[in-house]
Parts: structure tokens; C-alpha cells; sequence
């Protein structure tokens, strides 16, 4: 809902809401914590005040409220490895024999279908509450000069409970308890409540996963020289994010528990169980403070060399800082019997980093409704910490791209109407920031990020619209990419080997961490997550009726998603995400008959296409696989009031 107050004719205020609730579609058939997951429940409210102080001076505020909780996602166990070589999987004794137990047990129940997981959290939870107010002042100092000054405040707090990788390996599975034959299968004493958790995060019960508040200040000059032939702007930015209070979550990696008494804040409540004697599993509570502070200076400008010849060109310069402050408490277990005294390790990474950036374009009509262009940009991505890996693997540096980009964009008339763009372009990466995983003592199953060398993106994108006769138009979007990983994340296991070992004070950790080092990409392939081939296409038809009836139109759209790297070539022979194409249909009545109704009913992937969007590449490391699914066939209405002029 929306509605406007005209108070005066120099101050105007907007209202708006937007409450969304849809049940989950991922079928929890674990019978702890929620039925479904994957639902959606948020409120989201915005308040907008205009006020031209005078004709020249103008005071725009904007502010935001989103509450939005949910059950989150969670993975479901796709396969398992069943090569039972100590030297090639580290993990199978403990993950192998209860992987396989869990699918045959789902399958027997007939609970493997396409939407049925399993979570084992009592308290599957992703919430978000943000507080955002904007402030933009607009003072005209003359008919071509223009001052802005933005200020902005965010405060963000987000929670999160959820089985990251869908498992349920009982305590009582044979190749758990047994670890390979050394132990009575089952263990003399095992909890049938208890399972093996590799990756499981449960709400903290005193500090939420996020909380940051974040001031922006931008001031901005702007303004048209020469006849309109140069328009040009320049400013200064400043943004500070500071935690106000510690953030975290509490895990359990690598060990036997009930899951339920993890959410308990005191640790004397937990019922574990750790084969390994504290050597690898544990309950981790991990508490981070992470500051960001951010400064630029910029300016562009565009200027009409000819009538139909222009130039634009910009420089950036930008300083960043982040700076982290991070400590994590290990329970360990000795059997069932928890150590008094947690390992407590405390890491304080720093990182800065600074560079230009800028563009430079030319663009060229050589007729009316058609431009060419070229141009070059670089980027840059901030180098950062990452407080959930160790000491010594906890910061990686900025990144840059180099793009060079030529393109067309076209208007065009006759029987058939419409436009056609096309942009080719290569950008060079340097010192990308890739993202690898690997299995810590002091952090259980963690993520960090590496700079790799070099890396590719090739392609070109084409955008275009016909109308076919009155009522008619199709639209077409379609891109391919050529993306290569030139050089591999700089990984050096010892590295690896060393950090851990460092942070725990284990020789055997710091070993498993360094041979379960897995990039999200190895040299020679594709990048994560860009789909060689993708395109959409919409026809779109609007019916010949009566004026006083409204409008009456109808589309359909098509959408391809080629395949996808998820997961690195070493990782996984599941590595590769398979191609999908989607079909949604939509229709709606605008003004119906006349009146302030409107109306659309929608259908979403009308086949019911089952397709993944991710996948963990954990089958060489943890012995099993699990992914992602999309959304199912979705169908529905909206009906929409238009009151007031």
C-alpha cells in the first residue's frame, strides 16, 4: 500500500508498505525444528518527506524499516563417495557409511523426492532488521551549477540457524561409531539423539550473526559549461561501518551432539560425544568485530567534440581500511566428557588498500537512432579480513579489471519497429578474489578468500525488441561468456599447514587443514557462477479492446541458464551445475471495466523444471555432495485498489 500527503505546495510526504508471507517449498523430513523451509515472511515500510525550501534549495529524506524472518535454506544431501581410500578421503570413516545409511533410510520412507531435505535444527532461523534513513539536499547555486550533499545511516542486524549441509549421520551408524573397524560398531553408549555434524551454525542465544551501523557523507558538484557541451561533476566520499557490539554464531563442526542442547548458552548443557578426543571436533563460539572505513575523491565530465561526437572520462581514487577483531572458543570433548577450560584463540587482521580507478569513452552517431561506442574501464574490489579462518589466512588483498567494451545501440522504425543493442567486451582480472574452503581444528569447516593471478571474461551481450504489428512486441536478451581462471589461488598448502597448526597447537590439524584445501575454482577453469550461454525471451500481447474496459495483456517468457561451475574441477566430478530453462506466464487487466481495479495472475516455471543453483564440492574432502534447488511451479493473483487522483 502507498499513498501520498500533499501537505503544502512545497512539502510532500509518502507512505508506503510491502508485507510478504509465502509458505517454504524444501520439505524438512528430518521432524526437528520446521516442517518447511524456504518460505518468505517481511515487512517493509518507507516514509519519503519533500521539502523545497526554496525554489532552488531542495531537502529529499527517505527512511526504511525491513524485518524480514524466515527458516532460511539448507542443502540437501545429494550423494556420496564410496571410495573407502584413507589417502584419497580423509573423512570417509566417519562420513561415508552414515552418508549412504541416510539415503537409503530416506528412500525407504520415500522421502528422496526433488524438495526433501533433512535439518536437524531446532531453530531454523535468517532474519534481517535494517534501519535506513537517506538525506539528499539539491541547492541550485545557478541555472548551471548544482550542489548535493548526501548523508546516510544504516543500522543492520541479521540472526541465522541453519544445517549447512543437510546431513543427519546418527551416532549409531556403523562406519561412524566404528571409525573404520577400530571401535565396537555400535559404541558401547551411543546417543541415538546425537549425530555427526559437519557444519551445523545455531543461533546465538546472546549475540546476533550481524551488527553494523554505517554513516555515509557524499558531496557533490555539478554542473553543464560551454553551451551545454560539457556536462561534468565532481565530490568526496566518506563511509564508516562500525559493529556495535560483538557478532557470531555458535557451531558444531566435526563432532557427535544434540543438536538442541547446542542453542543452550551455557556449555555444561551440551551432550557431545568426539571420537578424535578434541583432536579436530568441537563447539565453536565465534565473536567478530569488523570495521570498515572508506574515502574517495572522483570527477567526470562529457564533452560534445562534435554534434555527434562525445567524449566522457572519469578518475576515481579510492583509501579503504578494515579491520578485525575476532575471538573463538573451542568445547571439546574427551569422549562424552567435556574440558572444563575452552581453547581460546583471539586473531586481529588488518588490511588497506588504495588505487585509482577510471574510464574513458567515446561515443559516435553516425545517423540518427544509432550510436557506436568504445570505452575502457578500471575497477577495483577492496582487499579485506576474514575472521572465521585462522591467523595468517584471515586477510586478502584488492583486486583490479581491466574492461575494454565496444558496442552499438539502435533505434530503428518501418513495418516493424524497435531497437537493437550489442556490447562485446574482455575484462582482465589481477588478483582475484576467489573464495576456497578447508576443515580447521580451531574453525571446523571453514571459508576464506585467496587472491588468484589472473583471470579471464570474454563475451558479448545482445538486447532487442520488434514489434511484430500493434500489440505485439517480442524481447530478446542474450549473452555468452568465455571465462578462464589464467592462474590458480595462491594456496600453498604448507601455508595452510602452518597457520593451523600455529592456532591449534596440533601438528595433525594443521596437516588435515592443509590437505582438505579446496579453491572454488582450479587454473584452467571456468569461473564460479557464469553461465556460458544465457537468454531471455518475452512476447508480450496486448489486446484490442475498448478503452472503457481497461488494458488487457498477456506474456510469456522463456528463460535459458546454461551450465555453471560451482565447485572446482579437483573438488567434485559433480562440479558442474546443468543447464535449465524456465517458462512463466503473466497476465493482467489494468483499470477493469473502467474502475481503480487491476488485476494479474502469474504462473512461474510452469514445467516444474527441477534445477540446482549450487552445489558445496565437498565429495573429494567430506566424502558426500550436497546442492541447491530452485523454486518450484509457482501460481498466483494480485489485486490492486487505485484510490485518491
Amino acid at each position: 500500500g502507498v499513498v501520498n500527503f500533499p501537505v503544502a505546495d512545497n512539502f510532500k510526504i509518502r507512505f508506503g508498505v510491502d508485507k510478504n508471507e509465502r509458505d517454504g517449498h524444501l520439505n524438512n523430513v528430518a521432524n526437528i525444528g520446521a516442517e518447511a523451509l524456504g518460505n518468505t515472511d517481511y515487512t517493509a515500510l518507507r516514509l519519503s518527506v519533500v521539502w523545497d525550501i526554496t525554489d532552488d534549495l531542495e531537502n529529499y529524506t527517505i527512511f526504511n524499516v525491513v524485518d524480514s524472518e524466515s527458516k532460511g535454506y539448507t542443502s540437501r544431501l545429494f550423494t556420496c563417495n564410496d571410495n573407502a581410500d584413507p589417502s584419497v578421503n580423509t573423512f570417509y570413516a566417519l562420513t561415508g557409511p552414515a552418508c549412504a545409511q541416510q539415503l537409503e533410510r530416506q528412500e525407504a520412507m520415500g522421502q528422496r523426492g526433488w524438495y526433501d531435505l533433512v535439518s536437524t535444527i531446532a531453530t531454523p532461523i535468517t532474519t534481517i532488521q535494517e534501519k535506513r534513513v537517506i538525506n539528499t539536499t539539491t541547492w541550485n547555486l545557478s541555472d548551471t551549477v548544482t550542489l548535493k550533499n548526501i548523508l546516510a545511516y544504516s543500522h543492520l542486524e541479521t540472526e541465522n540457524g541453519s544445517d549447512i549441509f543437510g546431513t543427519q549421520f546418527t551416532e549409531t551408524a556403523a562406519g561412524l561409531t566404528a571409525l573404520g573397524g577400530i571401535f565396537p560398531a555400535p559404541l558401547p553408549g551411543a546417543d541415538p539423539r546425537r549425530e555427526f555434524a559437519v557444519g551445523v551454525s545455531v543461533p546465538s542465544p546472546d549475540i546476533p550473526v550481524t551488527s553494523q551501523v554505517g554513516w555515509i557523507e557524499e558531496i557533490q558538484l555539478q554542473g553543464i559549461s560551454f553551451d551545454g557541451r560539457l556536462i561534468w561533476q565532481g565530490g568526496a566520499y566518506y563511509e564508516s561501518s562500525k559493529p556495535d557490539g560483538f557478532s557470531g554464531n555458535t557451531s558444531a563442526g566435526l563432532i557427535s551432539c544434540d543438536l538442541t542442547t547446542i542453542e543452550s548458552a551455557d556449555p555444561n548443557d551440551y551432550n557431545c560425544f568426539d571420537i578424535t578426543n578434541g583432536t579436530l571436533g568441537s563447539v565453536l563460539d565465534q565473536e567478530y568485530k569488523t570495521e570498515f572505513l572508506n574515502k574517495a575523491i572522483y570527477a567526470q565530465a562529457s564533452y560534445d567534440l562534435l554534434q555527434t561526437l562525445s567524449i566522457t572520462a572519469g578518475l576515481r581514487y579510492t583509501w579503504d581500511e578494515t579491520r578485525g577483531f575476532g575471538i573463538k572458543r573451542r568445547h571439546t570433548f574427551t569422549g562424552e566428557n567435556r574440558n572444563p577450560d575452552p581453547i581460546v584463540s583471539i586473531s586481529t587482521p588488518e588490511q588497506e588498500s588504495n588505487a585509482p580507478t577510471g574510464m574513458i569513452e567515446v561515443s559516435y552517431q553516425p545517423i540518427n537512432d544509432v550510436m557506436v561506442y568504445g570505452k575502457y574501464i578500471r575497477g577495483y574490489r577492496q582487499g579485506s579480513v576474514n575472521l572465521a579462518a585462522d591467523p595468517g589466512l584471515d586477510s586478502h588483498d584488492y583486486e583490479t579489471v581491466d574492461t575494454y567494451e565496444i558496442g552499438l545501440k539502435s533505434r530503428f522504425g518501418g513495418w516493424f519497429p524497435g531497437r537493437f543493442n550489442i556490447a562485446v567486451f574482455d575484462n582482465e582480472l589481477t588478483d582475484m578474489q576467489l573464495q576456497y574452503g578447508y576443515i580447521s581444528a580451531t574453525a571446523g569447516p571453514t571459508t576464506t578468500v585467496a587472491n588468484a593471478g589472473e583471470a579471464e571474461i570474454k563475451g558479448f551481450e545482445i538486447e532487442a525488441m520488434v514489434q511484430l504489428y500493434e500489440g505485439l512486441t517480442v524481447n530478446l536478451s542474450y549473452s555468452e561468456l568465455d571465462t578462464k581462471l589464467v592462474e590458480a589461488a595462491n594456496i600453498d598448502p604448507q601455508k595452510v599447514n602452518d597457520a593451523v597448526t600455529a592456532a591449534s597447537g596440533d601438528p595433525f590439524s594443521g596437516f588435515i587443514a592443509s590437505q582438505t584445501a579446496t579453491p572454488i575454482a582450479d587454473k584452467g577453469d571456468e569461473l564460479p557462477f557464469a553461465a556460458e550461454q544465457a537468454w531471455v525471451a518475452t512476447l508480450n500481447y496486448q489486446l484490442p479492446i475498448p478503452a472503457e474496459w481497461g488494458v488487457l495483456s498477456a506474456s510469456m517468457t522463456y528463460v535459458h541458464t546454461g551450465e555453471q561451475r560451482a565447485a572446482a574441477s579437483s573438488a567434485s566430478p559433480f562440479a558442474i551445475l546443468p543447464s535449465y530453462d524456465l517458462i512463466n506466464y503473466n497476465a493482467s487487466w489494468l483499470s477493469i471495466m473502467g474502475s481503480d481495479f487491476d488485476l494479474s495472475v502469474f504462473a512461474t516455471n510452469v514445467r516444474d523444471e527441477e534445477y540446482l543453483t549450487y552445489i558445496s564440492g565437498t565429495y573429494n574432502t567430506l566424502s558426500f555432495e550436497s546442492v541447491q534447488v530452485g523454486l518450484p511451479k509457482m501460481v498466483g493473483a494480485r489485486l490492486r485498489y487505485n484510490f485518491g487522483n
